[in-house]
This record gives C-alpha cells, sequence and structure tokens, in this order.
C-alpha cells in the first residue's frame, strides 16, 4: 500500500545560510541567511536569495539574525523566511525547521509561533541539525556526529537516535570567526580589508586548506623565492569583469593594474585554529581533542564504536584536507580504529543535514513527532517543550507520551 504524506518544507536554518526545499526536490536551495545593505546601492535592501541580484558586493553590511548559532533578531529571520516562501504555499503543507543542539532559556524562541501563525503551517517538527542525522541513523544504533559550520563547532554523540547529553560538546570556533581572523591578518599586513566581509568569506574558501604537517608548510612559508611554493596571489574581484576572485601563482609582472593580495601563511593557519585554538589565542580544545573527549565522556561500551562511526557535516568540513587530518589526530589519541560513517548523504557537507531531514520524513521515521496546530493553540509553547526539548528522554518515551497526551485530549 502506497503511503500518502503531507507535503513537507525541510529547512536547515544555518548561520550563514538557509537549506530549504520540499520532501519531493532532489536539492534544496542554499539560501543566504542576512539582510544585506551595499555601499554603492544605496537604493535597495537584499533579502536573502536577494543577494545574487546586487551587482557590486564590496563593502557590505550584513544584518545577521543569529549571534553564536542562536536566532536573537527574530524580525529579521521572519523577513528571510517570508522572502524565501513568497512563491510557495504554505496550505495543507507542514514544515521541518532547525534549531540549536540546546536553548538558552534567556533567548526566547519565537519559532512556533511564526511558523504556526504567520505562515499557517499545519504540523511543525523541530530538531537540530545533528538531531536530524542521528535520527536519520538510528539502525546503525550509534553515530558521532560532527558539525562545523558558521557559527560553532558540535561533536555530539547518538545512542538509537537520542542524544547522549553529557557527550554533547561544543567548540567556539567556526567560519565566520575564520573570516575575521584572515580579514585582520590581511589587514595589518597588507590590504585594509575590514569591510570586505563578503569577498574575503569567498578568498577564505578559495585560497585556504588544512596543514598535515604545520610546522613544515610553515618553515616552507618562509622560503624566498620558488622555494616557498606556499605563496599565492589572489585577484580580487572588481565586479565589470570578475565578479569572484582569483586564485594564482605569483605573477612578476609590474604593470598590472589589478587590485590583489598576497597569501602565504596565511593560507593555512586560518584553519589551523579548528584544530589548535590556542595558536589565535582561545583557550578550548581542538577539534579532534573534542571528538576524544566527546566520546571519553559516553558509556566506555559505545566508545569504539561511535569512533567508527563519525559523521560530519558543516562548511568547514569542505576544506582541502580536513577529513585526512580529523582521522589522523584523533587516531593518534585512542587506542581503536577511527572511520567515517559509510553512507553520509550528499557529496557537499552543507547540505547533509537538510537531506537527513529529508530522508527523515519520506522514511516515515518522524511522522508521530510532528506538532499540530491544534495543540499549539491548545496548550501555546508549554506544547513546543514538550515536545521538542527532549535531551533527556529517549524517543520511543517521547513518542509514547504524545501518544497518551492525544488519547486524552480526544
Amino acid at each position: 500500500m502506497v503511503v500518502t504524506r503531507p507535503r513537507t518544507l525541510i529547512v536547515d536554518n544555518g548561520g550563514h545560510t538557509i537549506k530549504m526545499g520540499w520532501n519531493t526536490d532532489e536539492n534544496p536551495r542554499v539560501i543566504p541567511n542576512s539582510i544585506v545593505k551595499g555601499k554603492n546601492e544605496r537604493k535597495r535592501v537584499f533579502v536573502g536569495e536577494e543577494l545574487s541580484e546586487c551587482t557590486d558586493r564590496s563593502s557590505l553590511f550584513f544584518l545577521l539574525p543569529l549571534e553564536k548559532g542562536y536566532i536573537v533578531n527574530w524580525d529579521v529571520q521572519q523577513q528571510i523566511w517570508e522572502r524565501s516562501l513568497r512563491d510557495e504555499s504554505q496550505e495543507d503543507s507542514r514544515i521541518v525547521l532547525t534549531h540549536p543542539n540546546a536553548l538558552v532559556p534567556a533567548i526566547k524562541d519565537e519559532s512556533c509561533e511564526i511558523l504556526f501563525e504567520m505562515f499557517g503551517f499545519g504540523q511543525v517538527f523541530k530538531s537540530s541539525t545533528a538531531g536530524l542525522v542521528g535520527q536519520c541513523k538510528r539502525q546503525s544504533r550509534v553515530v558521532l556526529v560532527v558539525d562545523s559550520g558558521f557559527s560553532f563547532t558540535h561533536v555530539v554523540p547518538f545512542l538509537d537516535g537520542k542524544i547522549i547529553q553529557e557527550g554533547v560538546v561544543r567548540m567556539d570556533i567556526g567560519g565566520k570567526l575564520l573570516t575575521n581572523q584572515l580579514k585582520e591578518w590581511v589587514s595589518y599586513r597588507e590590504l585594509n580589508v575590514v569591510e570586505e566581509t563578503f569577498v574575503m568569506n569567498e578568498c577564505k574558501e578559495d585560497a585556504c586548506f588544512v596543514s598535515m604537517q604545520f610546522d613544515k608548510d610553515s618553515e616552507i612559508a618562509r622560503c624566498r623565492g620558488e622555494e616557498n611554493t606556499m605563496v599565492r596571489e589572489y585577484v580580487l574581484p572588481d565586479f565589470s569583469t570578475r565578479q569572484r576572485g582569483i586564485l594564482r601563482e605569483p605573477v612578476k609582472a609590474m604593470e598590472e593594474e589589478i587590485q590583489k593580495i598576497r597569501l602565504n601563511m596565511e593560507r593555512f593557519s586560518v584553519p589551523e585554529a579548528l584544530f589548535n585554538p590556542s595558536n589565535i589565542g582561545i583557550n578550548q580544545m581542538g577539534v579532534a581533542e573534542c571528538i576524544v573527549h566527546s566520546v571519553c565522556k559516553c558509556p566506555e561500551n559505545l566508545r569504539e564504536a561511535l569512533l567508527q562511526n563519525l559523521y560530519l557535516i558543516g562548511g568547514n568540513i569542505k576544506f582541502t584536507n580536513f577529513q585526512q587530518r580529523l582521522l589522523e589526530e584523533v587516531s593518534s589519541m585512542v587506542e581503536w580504529k577511527v572511520s567515517l560513517s559509510g553512507d553520509m548523504d550528499g557529496d557537499d557537507p552543507i547540505e547533509r543535514g537538510w537531506r537527513a531531514g529529508k530522508r527523515l520524513v519520506n522514511g516515515g521515521t518522524i511522522e508521530r513527532r510532528f506538532l499540530t496546530k491544534e495543540e499549539y493553540a491548545e496548550e501555546g509553547e508549554e506544547a513546543c517543550t514538550r515536545a521538542f526539548l527532549h535531551f533527556h528522554r529517549g524517543v520511543e518515551k517521547m513518542e509514547r507520551d504524545r501518544d497518551n497526551q492525544r488519547e486524552r485530549r480526544q
């Protein structure tokens, strides 16, 4: 028998981009999660994916709804959602929305109110991005999700789809901090790019990589002439003939009338902060140490299995050599074999959370866990808290509690 499920919108609401798409879509739309004002386009504000219409992306001013991974500006977030959904019908549909692993009580969560009352969705399900992956991997029993994105890096262990709360570790280093660090170093050494967040973020993506031998690469970067194989030039975009910068070998021609920056040790020193935060003055564990610390906080009989089922998501995973360096460092700290999950969804780690959500919806795994509009109207935020803040309860127990609540109501 064919099971027909309601049309479901899956929204992975990241700090840098929103991954949005229906459960019938093959790929998500990747939408900037910001409202942007350009210095050279004074009469227009760009909301969400309208940024692609901006012809001059120099000196952009960003208004962000999220700070350090939490939505703190709901008016901005609502505007971005409205613009992203203006051509979509929410009638007879439901939504899966990601939210942080642990909500801070002082930060008000207005998502259910907006989704039910402003957009008119009939049902809502909320989970962290790592939570979507953890529940998607319930058949594997255990999985260790490493989520390294725009605002932070989280290590989250799961058993049977349930977070092992004691093992959750957060490192306050993400793509935003790395971009700011690159801006600071380039501005100090060569050219003032403090206001060029957009351009320097692209520069980071194009030019930076994770070093497999940091000390050796540092020695090479100190060499002069052809012995220095690390140095590159990044030709800045002029937004006339080039919309994005170009990474190239150094050119000796002096007559070039183009603006460029010279990148040397910055190329691998910026991502190195993910593995050694103390290099930039942050007194925290690196990502490999976070993984080992997380596993050691879990029951002893689960540790080996967790390390053999690492699942990597987030934009920082895209740095060249990141996965190889991570596996080598973790392996050097533990006695067990360390390996990645064999069935990570898709090649792009930025989209893996969205794809996990799509699999959960189409597989019917979370069918009983949606909060209905009627339940929200009857109990308000208390219903949201009971439905989605379930860190210390097993998934099966939570589903039974929800079923009992509905039976009593009927």
